[in-house]
C-alpha cells in the first residue's frame, strides 16, 4: 500500500480522482431515475434529465469533481436514496423497504449528519402514511399502496429501520473494536467547536469568505471586504478554506489546544479531544443564540453557492 504522502501528489493524486468520474455518472444515472419515477408524462422526461445533467455538470460537479471530498458521493446516495424511497411508497415490499434502508445508511455513513436527517425522514413517513392511510390507498398514482392492510402494518417500516441501523451498527461497530470509539465519525466536535470560533467573526464576513471567487468582488462592494481579508494575515483568513498560505486546519487545532488548556483540560490526542469539543462547543451554541441565528443563513448560503 502506498503511503499517504504519496497519494497525494503527481500521478497517484490524478489516479485516486478518478474515482470522481464513477461517482458523477452515478449521480446523474440516479437523478435520471428519480426524474422517471416523478413523472410518466413522455416530455418532461425527454426535456427534464438532459437539463439536469447539464446544471450539475456546470455547477455541483464543476465545484467538486476534482476534490477528493465526500459531497459527490453524498449527492450520489442522496438522490439514489429519493429514489428508493419513491418506489417504496408506490408499492412497499419487504425488498424495496430492505433496499430503502441500506440507501439512507450509506448516506449517512458518508456524511454523518444525514443519520439524524435520515432517523427523521423515516419518522415523518410513518407519520404521514398512518395520517392518511385512507388517501394513499384510493390516489390513483400509487393504486396499490396498502401498507396498513392486516399484519403488514408494523413489519413494513420496521424493516426499513433495521435495515438501516444494522448497515450503521456494522460501521460503529467497527469504530468500536479497532478506534475504541462508538460513532460514526470522529470530527463531530472539531466541526462544532469551528463554528462556535466562527460565530465571533463578523456575519458580513462569513458571507464574503464563503461565497465564489467570481462573486466576491460584487459582494465586497457591499461588505466592504477585499480579497486581502482572505488571505493569511488578514482579518478573514480563519474563514478562507481556499487560503493556499497556511494549513487552517493545523492552526485550528492550535487554538483548541490553548481552549483546552485554559479550560485546564490536559490535550492528550486529537480523538479524545472530539468529546470535550463537541461539549464545550454545544454549551457555547447555547449561550450565544443571536450569533447562531445570524450565521444559520451563512452557512445554508455556505451551502448552496455551488449553484450559482
Amino acid at each position: 500500500v502506498r503511503p499517504y504522502q504519496e497519494l497525494g501528489q503527481g500521478r497517484a493524486l490524478v489516479s485516486l480522482k478518478k474515482i470522481n468520474l464513477f461517482w458523477a455518472l452515478f449521480l446523474h444515472l440516479g437523478m435520471c431515475a428519480l426524474i422517471f419515477l416523478i413523472s410518466s408524462n413522455l416530455i418532461w422526461r425527454l426535456v427534464v434529465p438532459p437539463f439536469i445533467i447539464v446544471m450539475t455538470n456546470l455547477t455541483f460537479l464543476n465545484e467538486y469533481v476534482d476534490k477528493l471530498l465526500t459531497q459527490l458521493p453524498a449527492g450520489c446516495f442522496l438522490a439514489w436514496g429519493a429514489a428508493c424511497m419513491l418506489l417504496f411508497v408506490q408499492r412497499p415490499t419487504r425488498r424495496r423497504t430492505v433496499i430503502l434502508g441500506i440507501s439512507l445508511a450509506l448516506l449517512a455513513l458518508t456524511k454523518a449528519v444525514f443519520f439524524y436527517i435520515s432517523l427523521g425522514a423515516i419518522i415523518v413517513l410513518a407519520i404521514q402514511m398512518f395520517r392518511h392511510r385512507d388517501a394513499f390507498q384510493t390516489r390513483a398514482s400509487i393504486p396499490q399502496f396498502r401498507i396498513f392492510k392486516g399484519r403488514r402494518a408494523f413489519p413494513i417500516l420496521g424493516f426499513v429501520l433495521l435495515s438501516f441501523l444494522g448497515v450503521i451498527g456494522i460501521w460503529v461497530g467497527r469504530n468500536a473494536v479497532e478506534l475504541h470509539q462508538f460513532r460514526i465519525a470522529d470530527r463531530g466536535g472539531d466541526v462544532l467547536y469551528m463554528r462556535v470560533l466562527t460565530m465571533q467573526k463578523p456575519v458580513l464576513g462569513g458571507l464574503y469568505a464563503y461565497a465564489p471567487r467570481k462573486y466576491q468582488p460584487w459582494i465586497g462592494e457591499i461588505t466592504g471586504y477585499q480579497r486581502k481579508d482572505i488571505k493569511s494575515g488578514g482579518r478573514l483568513a480563519d474563514l478562507s478554506a481556499k487560503n493556499p498560505e497556511e494549513d487552517i486546519r493545523k492552526k485550528r487545532w492550535k487554538i483548541y489546544k490553548v481552549e483546552m488548556e485554559k479550560a485546564g483540560v490536559q490535550f492528550r490526542g486529537r480523538n479524545k479531544a472530539q468529546g470535550w469539543l463537541a461539549r464545550e462547543g454545544l454549551k457555547r451554541y447555547v449561550s450565544h443564540p443571536v450569533a447562531l441565528v445570524g450565521w444559520i443563513p451563512v452557512y445554508a448560503m455556505k451551502g448552496s453557492f455551488f449553484l450559482f
